[in-house]
């Protein structure tokens, strides 16, 4: 067994993996163009069989789940995107809250 990297076109890593007589066989990887991995699949003789995780372009865990015999297989889990901003506001000492004015009502 060999292990293989396969390139996009303007060269970042694409795919790192194993083959066996020229097909995927064990754990391969592919990855987005800015180096954080998109997929990691496992093989068996070219056949999806096995964990399988995918990824967030920002590194998160996006889902995992089994293969077997190329057909997904059991329970598949699903992560929400970490990236979504958070907002933790703290009250500002000695400011009172804008309070909005009710208008009169007009006659």
């Amino acid at each position: 067994m060999a292990h293989k990297k396969i390139y996009y076109p303007d060269g970042p890593l694409q795919e790192w993996g194993y083959f066996k007589a020229g097909v995927r066989d064990s754990v391969n990887s592919w990855y987005y163009q800015n180096g954080m991995m998109t997929v990691q699949y496992t093989y068996a003789n070219n056949n999806l069989s096995g964990l399988s995780k995918s990824f967030y372009e920002n590194g998160g865990l996006k889902t995992e789940g089994n293969f077997l015999n190329g057909k997904e297989n059991g329970l598949w889990k699903e992560y929400a995107d970490t990236t979504i901003a958070v907002t933790n506001e703290k009250p500002t000492p000695n400011v009172k809250p804008a309070v909005a004015k009710k208008e009169a009502p007009r006659r």
